[in-house]
């Protein structure tokens, strides 16, 4: 996903259209890179989903000896700038879960990071978005660097 990455930013600092295919299994991973990289990950587990305009994460959320499996889903958008406009709609935690509000913290924190630290900033211009299409099992980002 990093070559794809840099590819599409290359190509946007030239003044051509940056174009991201990204897939279910690409979001998993890169979720599972994220949280097994963390001393105290949010959640273990990760699994994404992409369709109908939303992307749907489980995962298993641990805290002491408590373990709970949960679920976020995101609506995804653009907002009138041109940003990503991620916004959580449902956060589920099936079992007890005494790190509930954190996880929805860290999760906003980490989808909007998502955009601007994975490699999308192009020196210090970050690329507007004029399309977000989901398909099922991916969604596409176009934009441009302005």
């Amino acid at each position: 996903m990093q070559a794809q990455f840099k590819t599409a930013f290359e190509a946007g600092a030239q003044g051509d259209d940056i174009i991201l295919a990204i897939t279910e299994s690409q979001l998993t991973s890169y979720l599972s890179e994220k949280f097994d990289s963390e001393e105290t990950p949010l959640f273990t587990e990760p699994g994404a989903f992409l369709r109908d305009g939303k992307m749907t994460i489980y995962g298993k959320a641990r805290q002491g000896y408590l373990v709970a499996t949960i679920k976020i889903v995101i609506s995804a958008g653009i907002d009138a700038t041109g940003q990503p406009d991620m916004r959580i709609e449902i956060g589920r935690f099936l079992g007890p879960s005494p790190c509930q509000r954190r996880s929805l913290a860290v999760f906003r924190r980490l989808s909007k990071r998502a955009y601007t630290g994975c490699g999308w900033a192009c020196g210090n211009r970050v690329p507007h978005l004029s399309k977000l299409v989901f398909g099922t099992e991916f969604m596409v980002m176009v934009g441009k660097v302005k």
